[in-house]
């Protein structure tokens, strides 16, 4: 059954990332309604973690599919519901790693909170 990746059953993010335990290289289908929202493949050990497409905020029910090296498809597993809630206000969440390794985005200094001392 697939899981958040930082665990519960909210995300804060439209694009959550799911985990999960399969067959080594299987290629693994998450799939909400007749949507497949993410795809990837498992590592040897077996393990995956998938970021789904834009999601809209509400609840989500997701199911995985697997499909092995000899193409043997899985039965559809247990479902995971969850919901996608905007991020808290005045928080800033930045979830794409890929742009921050591309150098699209980089840190320059900190972030403090201002009203800390107050």
């Amino acid at each position: 059954m697939p899981q958040l990746a930082l665990g519960g059953i909210v995300a804060d993010t439209a694009t959550p990332t799911l985990a999960g335990i399969a067959e080594g290289y299987a290629e693994v289908l998450l799939i909400e309604g007749n949507s497949v929202i993410g795809s990837g493949t498992a590592v040897s050990s077996g393990a995956w973690d998938i970021e789904t497409q834009a999601l809209g905020l509400g609840y989500h029910t997701v199911t995985a599919e697997l499909i092995d090296a000899a193409g043997n498809i899985s039965p559809i597993s247990e479902s995971l519901t969850f919901e996608v809630v905007p991020p808290p206000p005045g928080e800033i969440t930045l979830n794409d790693a890929a742009m921050v390794g591309a150098q699209s985005l980089i840190t320059v200094g900190t972030v403090t909170d201002a009203t800390a001392d107050l």
